[in-house]
C-alpha cells in the first residue's frame, strides 16, 4: 500500500466515533494564529485539514501533536470541512 496511511483507514473502519479535531484561533499582532490537534485517535493518524484564508487555501495533515499556523491580515481563517468527517471542538 504505497502512499496510503493505514492509520487513517483504521481510525474510520475500527472506531464508531470520528476523530476529534481541537482548534484554537487566536488574534495576534500581525493577523491570526490557528492551532490544530487531533484527539481520540491513534498516534499515527493524520487528518487532512484544509484552511481557507481569503482567496488562498492551505492543506495540512494534523496528528496528535499540536501544529500552529500563522496568517497575516485582518481576515480570520476558516476550516473547510466539505469533504472531512470529524468532531470539531473549538478551544477557548
Amino acid at each position: 500500500m504505497d502512499g496510503v496511511n493505514p492509520a487513517f483507514f483504521d481510525c474510520y473502519l475500527k472506531n464508531v466515533d470520528p476523530p476529534e479535531l481541537l482548534v484554537k484561533t487566536t488574534k495576534v499582532k500581525a493577523g491570526y494564529s490557528v492551532s490544530l490537534r487531533v484527539v481520540k485517535a491513534n498516534k499515527d493518524f493524520k487528518l487532512p485539514v484544509r484552511i481557507l484564508h481569503g482567496s488562498q487555501s492551505k492543506t495540512c495533515f494534523v496528528g496528535s501533536e499540536t501544529e500552529t499556523f500563522n496568517f497575516t491580515g485582518n481576515t480570520s481563517p476558516l476550516l473547510d470541512n466539505t469533504f472531512s468527517y470529524y468532531k470539531l471542538t473549538i478551544a477557548k
